[in-house]
């Protein structure tokens, strides 16, 4: 089959789940790419459970053609089972952990300039999964040279348990919805770490203003303050 030959249970489960749900054929080559699906109405889906930045180009030559829906995941529950060369079990235990809606933002920064494009809906659900790892002997580096430092198990699989919640981004105000309740007018990371975004601050505030949802409005105690744009009509 063309274009599997890497794909993961958990991609190949979700490819399989959205081409029903939308009456969509799988893998179809258009252009110089291979499509996850394409739906009746021409429209693009791609499962993306890595990295969104890395589905830029292919985003730049289908979007002039075709509408684009990006189903990405947010591991909220994750297993891990390590097995030995020969495929006994040795260890399985729960990740410590869990993304919630608030860690989008991280996976938003390779895909910010996109956000309000009318060609472009992002569907991030919230999911479970068993990620499968081969223990080593000594620890290795990836075949792409990804790891700063070896280590002694690679992964072979992940595969999808639940899906728990979906939720559609289309428009400037479905991720400023992601924001929490209560901040004043004029914010600052702060206020977003009082808030409870603790870590996310700093990103949610560069993703927000790369994207031209906020504006900086001046500058106290050297913070930063902000305030939301208006959606645009």
């Amino acid at each position: 089959m063309i274009n599997t030959y890497s794909e993961s249970s958990l991609h190949r489960d979700l490819k399989q789940q959205y081409a029903t749900i939308y009456g969509g054929k799988t893998e179809i080559q258009e252009g110089k790419y291979i499509c996850d699906i394409i739906t009746g109405d021409n429209t693009i889906i791609e499962i993306q459970t890595a990295n969104l930045h890395s589905l830029s180009p292919k985003l730049l030559e289908l979007k002039e053609k075709h509408k684009i829906l990006i189903v990405h995941p947010l591991i909220t529950e994750k297993r891990i089972e390590t097995y030995d060369t020969e495929g006994s079990l040795l260890s399985s235990r729960k990740s410590p952990k869990k993304e919630n809606w608030i860690n989008l933002f991280r996976h938003l920064r390779g895909v910010y300039k996109y956000l309000e494009e009318d060609w472009f809906t992002l569907e991030v659900i919230k999911i479970s999964m068993i990620e499968k790892r081969i223990k080593t002997e000594a620890p290795v580096q990836l075949k792409n040279k990804s790891r700063h430092f070896k280590r002694n198990w690679y992964k072979t699989d992940k595969q999808l348990l639940e899906i728990f919640e979906r939720k559609t981004f289309h428009t400037r105000k479905d991720y400023l919805e992601l924001l929490p309740p209560g901040l004043p007018e004029e914010f600052s990371s702060a206020d977003l770490k009082d808030a409870g975004c603790k870590s996310e601050a700093n990103i949610i505030l560069w993703v927000l203003k790369k994207a031209g949802f906020i504006t900086q409005t001046c500058t106290k105690n050297r913070r930063y303050y902000y305030k939301i744009n208006n959606q645009p009509d």
